[in-house]
């Protein structure tokens, strides 16, 4: 498991082949919810304002799992 990770939040609207889905306010991610890479990773936690933020987990297309606090999008 990883200790550190950082990530990005890109807006959907970026590319096609990412994913959003879950609660949006205003056009943004807010609140629970799921972003996909077309490289396999997945963040699956709270959004606020499209910013990763709170206690969620990311799985990396490799494999490697990082659970814990995510705070501006960066891994805690």
């Amino acid at each position: 498991m990883l200790t550190h990770a950082y990530f990005a939040c890109m807006p959907a609207s970026a590319s096609p082949n990412y994913h959003l889905a879950g609660s949006f306010r205003m056009g943004e991610m807010h609140g629970s919810g799921s972003l996909s890479w077309p490289n396999g990773d997945v963040y699956e936690g709270p959004f606020v304002a499209n910013v990763m933020q709170g206690s969620g987990t990311m799985r990396f297309g490799c494999g490697s799992v990082y659970k814990g606090e995510v705070l501006e999008g960066k891994g805690a």
